[in-house]
């Protein structure tokens, strides 16, 4: 627990939401792309050290295993501010449970990062309306003050610190929370928010497809931009003729046999996909 009393109003700040914007609904694959990049290139972690839930709308790090910024000595500073570097043992851990028939499971990757965010949210860690919880400023640090940044600096090099040490999300979580009910809440979640999910990829990616061919895009390009986003969305499914054809793109993006043949593959199982998702888009879309 941390030394110092938590603020009844900590500063929070929205970062690659918007608001209003929940955790958990399908976000447009190509946003979610260029946040995931934008999350890189803002905080300096490698995208291989990411998860991003197919429901979810930020993405979650996965090398914490201590649940702090030390984890990632690459971290910028600037944004060693945000909850997702600030995770419990709990959160920062796949769990795993015990059916009553004895069966033993752990959590996927996707299940894991879905009950990331349905619990920051739940917990007003992230608020819709007015973001993310600021988890320097709870500990009192401003990073724009030269002695405070040179704590932090001296904090993440392995220096100890009271209150970084002890500072964790944990301690804004309520206290009669329950795993179970955390793990079979996010997997009910994303189970039914699947089909929307793939409905906006589809309509998204159908439509980028078209617009490629009335523009004249270069059927190279345009074959491994849909892949690249084809094989995002899709991951998973069970549509094995779409992923084979997204792959043989992202495997080989200098070796596209006949582009022009090969994006007419790919703009089909686009347009496939969206038809067949197409019942699960929300009324308005």
């Amino acid at each position: 627990m941390t030394t110092e009393p938590l603020s009844a109003s900590p500063p929070r700040r929205h970062y690659l939401t918007e608001p209003g914007q929940v955790l958990l609904a399908p976000v447009d694959p190509v946003e979610m792309l260029d946040r995931i990049a934008d999350f890189c290139r803002d905080s300096g972690v490698a995208v291989s050290d990411l998860v991003v839930s197919r429901i979810g709308a930020f993405p979650v790090p996965v090398k914490a295993a201590g649940g702090t910024p030390q984890d990632y000595p690459e971290l910028n500073a600037e944004l060693a501010w945000h909850p997702v570097f600030w995770l419990p043992p709990e959160m920062t851990l796949r769990a795993t449970l015990t059916d009553d028939d004895g069966t033993i499971w752990i959590e996927t990757d996707d299940e894991w990062a879905t009950r990331v965010l349905l619990t920051l949210e739940l917990a007003k860690i992230y608020d819709p309306e007015t973001g993310w919880i600021d988890m320097l400023a709870i500990a009192g640090i401003d990073l724009s003050v030269p002695a405070d940044a040179a704590r932090f600096e001296t904090w993440m090099a392995g220096g100890a610190d009271e209150i970084l040490d002890a500072l964790e999300v944990g301690d804004l979580l309520p206290g009669d929370r329950a795993l179970e009910w955390e793990v079979a809440t996010a997997g009910a979640i994303l189970a039914r928010t699947m089909p929307g999910a793939y409905a906006v990829a589809g309509l998204s990616l159908a439509q980028l497809a078209d617009d490629y061919a009335h523009d004249g895009t270069d059927p190279a390009f345009a074959c491994y931009r849909l892949s690249v986003l084809g094989g995002f969305a899709y991951r998973d499914s069970d549509d094995p003729d779409a992923i084979d054809v997204f792959r043989s793109v992202t495997n080989d993006p200098d070796g596209i046999p006949d582009p022009p043949a090969t994006f007419d593959r790919i703009r089909g199982a686009l347009t496939r996909l969206r038809d067949q998702w197409a019942y699960a888009l929300p009324a308005t879309a």
